[in-house]
């Protein structure tokens, strides 16, 4: 049950005498319960305890516990040979102390005596046998004759855990958060697949938690990568990782006025304007001198065919002039792509509500003092630092607030213009999911300020089942098992289009083109009105 190169720590009762095997390859320790040790083990832990009777393995287990070979993060996964120097009677017992402990690989060797003659057993059990119960009992111990050499296998990856709890500690998580979602999924395929029964506790009572602990099930809980130190835990590769980002509510609702310049931007209006305004001049200048008279009118004339082809390709009259023709077809394809852009943006404008940009980076964020609500698990993984240089990461951080938020309250923070949310990026597509896809968000990747998230499970240090829980991690991942399920998240999540009955359009939609067309009708009023007092008094003359 031991390796050669492995070193040996043999523990002695106060009572028994201290002798080492004559043939011993393997480098080895030795302290007896009523001395102090000074040596380390650097190496895996493999301990044979000596014990003169079994009522000295609790006081014998205490000393080896709190002396300098104890290793908290390997001991407990260590190889146990327990050696009593007599018959003993109660094994069950002794196999629950170690399990208790969370200690399964011991095998116990005692000395039996029948019709005076003198032989050894040795004995093991496994606490996942069904008629064990989970380690509550030791109801099965398998006992042989030790006649020779024996060779004895612990198992490694635990394939049928005979409906054995795995117990998932309280993650301060709403049971519809995607986190919780996909941690539950998680556990009852790892649960199907070694036979075991998931327990979701939500108890907040410390002494509660510390039972659970204590038991011989699996307890598990959450934890991030970037709070991985621990003397107590030990950690599994991560399960899940996803984008953290920053949620806050979109620009507000642009005025129906202004709706028709969102067709293009400021710049392209501008060039737009400069086109028809050349095209214009160069076309009356050509005409002009080809008739050798200038004729103010006759600009403004020409300006308003060549506005009239760039919206809405209506050419009023063609010049015959062949120079004039010339312009006439270069501007006939830079009119096809304003004329197509403008009537197919035109149709999304109309129809769909248009807002400002609102805040979409960390800087415009980071200026706005906003508050940014995230849970406690967000503040343990990403702004437990005391000091960080980046000074955007300063100002978000002093922004913080915490906050445990059922999913329907986070729901309702989508809709608050006066605070941003920090979450998963899966979980901003269940919240979309959850009010309809009727609400402006954007959502702001905040990867180079404080990275991803990387969910992995924390179990207790030198648990016999952290090496399990990697290995099928490890599966789910190299199967593609797990991005399968994390797409079909996002799927669930999209907002599936409502088809409505076609909707005519109102005076909202198109209040602009009224606004133009009053405008016009002004201006002509308001010129008509001078030509005609224009007219009179000169007529008076």
């Amino acid at each position: 049950m031991f390796n050669e190169d492995e070193t040996l720590a043999f523990i002695y009762d106060e009572y028994v005498n201290i002798e080492v095997p004559k043939i011993l390859k393997n480098p080895y320790v030795i302290a007896q319960s009523t001395s102090q040790t000074n040596s380390k083990l650097d190496r895996s832990a493999a301990y044979i305890i000596h014990l003169q009777k079994q009522e000295l393995l609790n006081s014998t287990f205490s000393f080896l516990n709190s002396s300098t070979f104890w290793i908290h993060k390997r001991s407990q996964n260590g190889r146990y040979l327990v050696v009593i120097n007599e018959t003993t009677k109660d094994l069950q017992s002794m196999f629950k102390f170690f399990w208790n402990l969370k200690i399964h690989k011991v095998v116990f060797l005692t000395q039996e005596t029948n019709n005076y003659s003198f032989f050894v057993k040795i004995h093991t059990s496994n606490p996942f046998d069904k008629e064990n119960y989970c380690g509550t009992y030791a109801n099965i111990v398998r006992s042989e004759d030790c006649n020779g050499n024996i060779s004895i296998e612990f198992s490694t990856y635990y394939k049928d855990i005979s409906k054995c709890n795995i117990t998932l500690l309280p993650i301060g998580l709403d049971k519809n958060d995607c986190l919780s979602i996909f941690l539950n999924n998680f556990l009852n395929r790892l649960a199907k697949k070694i036979n075991g029964t998931v327990i979701i506790q939500d108890m907040t009572s410390r002494d509660e938690i510390m039972n659970i602990i204590k038991q011989p099930a699996i307890a598990i809980s959450l934890r991030t990568y970037n709070c991985l130190y621990s003397d107590v835990l030990d950690f599994s590769i991560p399960f899940l990782i996803n984008k953290v980002i920053i949620v806050v509510h979109g620009g507000d609702t642009i005025s129906p006025i202004k709706t028709l310049f969102v067709i293009f931007k400021l710049e392209v209006w501008i060039m737009i304007i400069i086109s028809i305004g050349i095209t214009a001049l160069a076309l009356w200048l050509i005409l002009s001198f080809d008739k050798k008279l200038f004729n103010i009118s006759k600009f403004e004339e020409i300006c308003l065919n060549v506005f009239l082809a760039t919206i809405w390709e209506l050419y009023v009259s063609v010049p015959k002039n062949i120079k004039a023709r010339y312009i006439i077809i270069c501007y006939l394809v830079y009119q096809i792509h304003i004329q197509t852009g403008f009537t197919s943006n035109l149709v999304t404008v109309l129809t769909t509500p248009q807002h400002n940009p609102g805040i979409k980076s960390l800087e415009e964020l980071a200026k706005s003092n906003l508050s940014i609500i995230a849970s406690l698990v967000i503040k343990e993984t990403f702004f437990s630092n005391v000091e960080e240089s980046n000074s955007i990461y300063s100002k978000i951080k002093n922004q913080m607030q915490y906050k445990d938020l059922s999913f329907i309250e986070k729901a309702k923070f989508l809709n608050y213009k006066n605070c941003a949310m920090l979450m998963l990026e899966l979980e901003l597509e269940m919240l979309k999911s959850e009010v309809g896809g009727n609400v402006h968000v954007n959502s702001i990747p905040t990867d180079l300020v404080i990275g991803k998230l990387h969910a992995l499970y924390a179990i207790a240090a030198g648990h016999y089942f952290k090496k399990p829980l990697n290995l099928f991690i490890r599966s789910m991942d190299e199967s593609g098992i797990t991005q399968k399920n994390i797409k079909k998240m996002y799927d669930s999540a999209k907002v599936k289009p409502i088809f409505k009955n076609l909707v005519p359009l109102n005076l909202k939609h198109l209040l602009c083109a009224f606004v133009v067309l009053f405008f016009g009708l002004m201006v002509a009023s308001i010129v008509y009105l001078v030509e005609v007092v224009t007219h009179y008094y000169y007529s008076r003359l």
